[in-house]
């Protein structure tokens, strides 16, 4: 094969991508945990440490497409088929699932919800490992050694891919997903809005002081509730502007197989307990099985995930908390650690208001 050959791209490609994917998964190993926990993958898997495991292999195998000879560079694209093919086929079987199932399929680097969008990448991935199989087939020695017989117009073509590449991803790319006109994403660095919560404790109080609402609102730029309709396990339906209107709310958007979600969701009866001002509801996608949801709290269903998509949540857990004048009162926020966060901001707020 001349060492020219279009198809050393494809070889190139699988290789970079499985490195990106396995230093994802080795800087956020509980990442990738959560997720063999949310495409619901044999517990064995987790118990021989799979997940841990898994990205070194995936880094192994990228560099072995690049150095190993042509003798083993077959049998490693024939892995990598095999791999590629393998995510797809999990990721197919996921969008089986009743309820959308979050997958930190590359670390935190792509958090999303898995969708059509996710298999159709998956699929082409797996295009790619059958081209670098193909290349494999044809070689005469290492990707590095063809690498070293490209001439300047193969190193031309191949910069030209690259700069394709960065075009795209810089089209495509669209920040921030909570950063649009209109938003009701807040400010990272304050949680909640004491107000709030000190009138759910009292709606008597008065802390409306013209200097207070000033501070406040230069750390916590407040917004209206938004519409939403929540259900009850009743199979009643409540806007959550009504829900607020008697209690302040801590809504906290769970995923029944989501790892991340199942030990967040054990805090919450603590949290509750101990901020009796504040109702506690766990909120699930109205495709849950409802008769696996844990019981000790009254939680509340989003039909066809209609607030989650308000709140531009596109991973969970996800926490908002609703003041009882309202306005939001804490949030949005995504992810274990910021969610957790906003508990402890919520507690010291309402310590500070019963002193």
């Amino acid at each position: 094969m001349p060492p020219s050959s279009p198809l050393l791209v494809a070889t190139l490609l699988l290789s970079g991508v499985l490195a990106l994917s396995a230093l994802a998964k080795v800087r956020e190993p509980a990442a990738s945990a959560d997720a063999f926990v949310a495409l619901r993958l044999p517990r064995l898997l987790l118990r021989a440490r799979v997940p841990r495991l898994l990205p070194w292999g995936e880094l192994a195998l990228a560099l072995g497409l690049l150095l190993a000879p042509a003798t083993l560079r077959l049998p490693l694209a024939a892995a990598g088929v095999l791999l590629m093919g393998a995510y797809a086929a999990v990721i197919g079987r996921a969008l089986t699932f009743s309820e959308p199932v979050t997958c930190h399929c590359f670390g935190k680097l792509a958090v999303g919800t898995v969708s059509r969008r996710t298999l159709v990448r998956n699929l082409v991935l797996v295009l790619i490992g059958v081209l670098a199989l193909v290349d494999a087939g044809r070689a005469e020695g290492s990707v590095i050694a063809d690498l070293g017989g490209l001439g300047g117009r193969g190193w031309g073509w191949l910069a030209m891919c690259a700069l394709t590449g960065i075009l795209t991803w810089l089209i495509l790319d669209r920040g921030p997903h909570n950063s649009r006109p209109g938003s009701p994403q807040q400010a990272p660095h304050r949680a909640t809005d004491h107000r709030a919560a000190d009138r759910a404790a009292d709606p008597a109080r008065d802390l409306d002081a013209a200097a207070d609402a000033d501070e406040s609102e230069a750390e916590y730029a407040r917004t209206l509730i938004p519409y939403g309709m929540l259900e009850d396990p009743q199979g009643r339906l409540h806007s959550m502007r009504d829900l607020a209107r008697t209690r302040a709310r801590l809504l906290v958007f769970l995923n029944l197989n989501c790892g991340s979600c199942i030990s967040l969701r054990a805090e919450l009866p603590a949290f509750a307990e101990a901020n009796p001002e504040v109702a506690v509801h766990p909120v699930y996608h109205s495709g849950v099985e409802v008769a696996a949801i844990p019981e000790g709290l009254d939680w509340l269903l989003d039909p066809d995930g209609g607030v989650s998509r308000t709140f531009d949540f596109f991973v969970t857990p996800s926490a908002i908390l609703l003041g009882t004048d309202g306005l939001l009162a804490g949030g949005p926020v995504e992810g274990a650690d910021n969610v957790l966060d906003l508990l402890a901001g919520v507690s010291e707020e309402l310590a500070a208001v019963r002193a």
